[in-house]
């Protein structure tokens, strides 16, 4: 061990091995990198990713002033490390600003965790993550949070070494562009309404509380902002554009919602979905009144849709099925203490 740790610091010196990560160097090579690693994985929103990290690497050192504001400024831009070798980035860890959370304060998030397949089995992911752990830190966060897929038991074994908790498990829907006849489907009880004004402590309470204790949704996690009150019942703009927000309140208790929708197209052909469920609630009824009302609003408006919900019962996935969707993806959100 003494002897690696040797070789670790010799190459660190020499500009190989673990290094603070620098946009104006790496940023092309930790896309080729994430490319290379999760091909089989990325959306058509992480295709495009890699295509603009690709095409801002290009710029090479008219990058280096947002480098250096980002670190005067901890802007949380770039902020990570990388393992190079041979000159080339063959190992990556981000780390990003999370927002504040309600109820734990600020945190970061550690992303595009990558180590190129001629290097791994060498603890090069174990020790770009202690790093990147110990920067957080000294960033002065509360928590630090990710995202794994569920069907790849390395990362998350090492994760949990690292004092990381399971939180939340996702799943990841899509129908194209064909929207078949779909029988069962019943009249919508007319519960579900937009969100009113005043009634963001409701969402709050539901999303953080009951819904996603992770916190998590596809590749980041959910803050404040995101339940921002309006004068309207939606949510602020985004990149996006401007997001719906359904809510069922729950029967059994008018205080509070028993679920949440948000809904955001794109170009008017494109649904973007993201469901938020009381975990504890158990009628089916309650549990599929928000999903078929995702359903009715695909069937009416939208050519092609995308829904990101908790892991869904039998009864949610055999409606999903009959109209239409196929599962792509199922992920874990994982979060620990700093």
């Amino acid at each position: 061990m003494s002897a690696a740790l040797a070789n670790l610091r010799t190459a660190t010196r020499r500009g190989q091995g673990l290094q603070p990560a620098r946009i104006d160097r790496d940023l092309s090579q930790i896309a080729e990198l994430i490319e290379l690693c999760f091909a089989g994985r990325l959306d058509s929103g992480g295709r495009n990713a890699i295509r603009e990290m690709k095409a801002m690497g290009r710029l090479g050192i008219l990058l280096l002033p947002l480098a250096l504001l980002d670190s005067a400024l901890r802007l949380g831009i770039a902020t990570g490390y990388v393992w190079r070798a041979n000159d080339r980035v063959v190992g990556n860890a981000s780390l990003y600003r999370a927002g504040d959370h309600p109820f734990l304060g600020p945190g970061w998030l550690v992303a595009n965790v990558a180590v190129h397949p001629d290097y791994r089995r060498q603890g090069i992911a174990r020790q770009l993550m202690n790093e990147t752990l110990a920067l957080a830190g000294r960033r002065r966060g509360d928590w630090v949070c990710l995202q794994v897929d569920a069907g790849d038991p390395a990362p998350i074994a090492l994760y949990e070494s690292l004092g990381f908790e399971r939180q939340d498990r996702m799943s990841q829907w899509e129908a194209g562009m064909v929207y078949p006849a779909w029988e069962g489907q019943k009249p919508l009880s007319g519960e579900v309404r937009l969100r009113q004004p005043g009634e963001i402590g409701k969402e709050i309470d539901l999303i953080f509380n009951r819904a996603r204790p992770g916190a998590m949704a596809w590749t980041r996690p959910v803050t404040r902002l995101d339940v921002a009150d309006t004068l309207s019942g939606f949510a602020a703009y985004d990149i996006t554009g401007r997001r719906e927000h359904w809510v069922l309140p729950d029967p059994a208790h008018p205080d509070r919602f028993a679920g949440v929708l948000w809904v955001q197209s794109a170009g008017g052909q494109k649904l973007t979905m993201t469901l938020f469920q009381d975990q504890m609630v158990s009628d089916p009824a309650v549990r599929t009144e928000l999903l078929r009302f995702a359903l009715r609003l695909k069937a009416d408006r939208y050519r092609l849709a995308r829904l990101e919900t908790n892991d869904v019962g039998e009864v949610s996935q055999e409606l999903l099925v009959r109209a239409g969707f196929a599962e792509k993806r199922r992920f874990i959100s994982m979060r620990r203490e700093i």
